[in-house]
């Protein structure tokens, strides 16, 4: 029980608790930070938009983007971690990694702010996971439908190249946008928009990378994973960092390790 007697229902401390009542404890948290014109240590700017009504997202630019060239980026679209239930796009940890991986890989960088568990469903996330990922689509091909992004995004995204990551558990959402981007979908319960799913096709990864440590509970998971992903005839990489535990290189940037695996990732996405 809390201070004022209501029973606790769900305690996976220290992440977060659940009250009787409905409240949601989160436990685990990172600061939000607003975004930045100009980040002093990687020069990388980024800024809030609405997808939707209801679906926001941060995109970054990397330092060499001006609104007269016309070098074309790969896009990053990216996931943050927090196991469904905590985390942000808009914290402190999310902005601190994503300059630096924005900055080391040369690249256009979307970070979802997916609505989180328990105050809504897994299908909820999914799904607005996967609208994020169409409004990319929508501003490589041209669709009309949708509101372009003027922030220097639409001129400077290259066609046809794109990315998908997720840390840790919200890796899970990259393993079922995947399937769809590159397949299609053809069952209209899962998205009303299964229209669109012929042009995220297009766009579907040739390889794939699977970073895992040493001291990380989810290392056999991971594992496992990237080598049901090789059975199935794709091109998998695997990176396996000794001595270091879950998600280390956005906890500790800074560090030997945190820089050796945002380098690697980093060169990855440049192939």
């Amino acid at each position: 029980m809390d201070s004022d007697g209501n029973e606790v229902v769900i305690d996976l401390s220290p992440v977060i608790r659940v009250y009787k009542d409905g409240r949601v404890e989160r436990i685990f948290r990172s600061p939000h930070v607003p975004p930045s014109p100009v980040d002093s240590a990687t020069g990388v700017s980024s800024k809030d938009i609405n997808i939707s009504s209801n679906l926001q997202a941060r995109i970054y630019l990397p330092s060499n983007i001006t609104a007269n060239n016309n070098q074309k980026l790969p896009i990053l679209v990216y996931y943050h971690g927090g196991g469904f239930c905590v985390g942000s796009t808009f914290s402190f940890l999310s902005e601190r990694y994503l300059n630096l991986l924005t900055s080391a890989s040369n690249v256009i960088t979307l970070s979802v702010e997916y609505p989180l568990a328990p105050e809504h469903h897994l299908s909820v996330i999914y799904d607005d996971s996967w609208t994020a990922l169409q409004w990319v689509a929508d501003h490589v091909h041209e669709n009309p439908e949708t509101e372009k992004e003027p922030w220097k995004f639409r001129e400077n995204l290259r066609r046809w190249r794109q990315c998908r990551r997720g840390d840790s558990l919200l890796s899970k959402i990259w393993v079922f946008v995947n399937p769809l981007a590159e397949n299609g979908v053809d069952d209209p319960k899962i998205n009303p928009l299964v229209e669109k799913a012929p042009r995220l096709a297009e766009l579907g990864c040739l390889k794939m990378l699977v970073c895992v440590a040493e001291k990380d509970e989810l290392r056999n998971l991971g594992i496992s994973y990237a080598k049901a992903v090789e059975k199935s005839g794709k091109l998998v990489e695997v990176v396996d960092v000794e001595g270091e535990g879950h998600c280390f290189q956005i906890l500790n940037p800074e560090g030997d390790s945190g820089k050796d695996l945002i380098n690697r990732i980093a060169n990855f996405i440049k192939q």
